[in-house]
């Protein structure tokens, strides 16, 4: 599961972001200097994205320039996709316009992170319980829900 693993959990709270990623210069749906932007697929989609979609994930492809539209053009026949307003998929991903901002604890973070273990180091900074502390808590929420 996605919360299990470390990395994944440091990345997507901020934690190991490079600066870059704090004052980026290419944000925005006009500013794209590339071909191509590709990430993942944020937000509701009724009608487009199935529920088995939705679990095997499911990537936005912003078309950026003629060059990237004539590449698509000739690939598209071995891809499914469906077209859709840019301004939708950034409505649901905020990071099209907005850099990240930098965690409280990243300078902790990379100060320390040489010499300690990776994820005690992760599970520390970002206070993540044992995963035994965490099912216990919901089984005793549930005892005391049908006392």
């Amino acid at each position: 599961m996605i919360y299990h693993n470390t990395f994944l959990r440091a990345f997507l709270t901020e934690l190991i972001n490079r600066p870059s990623c704090h004052t980026c210069h290419f944000k925005g749906l006009n500013e794209r200097l590339s071909d191509f932007t590709l990430g993942d697929l944020w937000g509701p989609w009724p009608g487009i994205i199935t529920k088995q979609d939705k679990k095997e994930g499911m990537s936005a492809l912003l078309i950026n320039t003629p060059n990237g539209q004539a590449y698509f053009e000739k690939s598209c026949n071995a891809l499914i996709y469906q077209a859709v307003e840019a301004t939708r998929v950034a409505q649901f991903n905020p990071a099209l316009n907005k850099s990240t901002c930098v965690h409280p604890k990243r300078t902790e973070f990379f100060q320390r992170y040489q010499t300690e273990n990776f994820n005690k180091l992760v599970r520390e900074l970002l206070n993540i319980k044992p995963v035994w502390v965490q099912v216990s808590k919901k089984i005793i929420k549930k005892v005391i829900r049908y006392i």
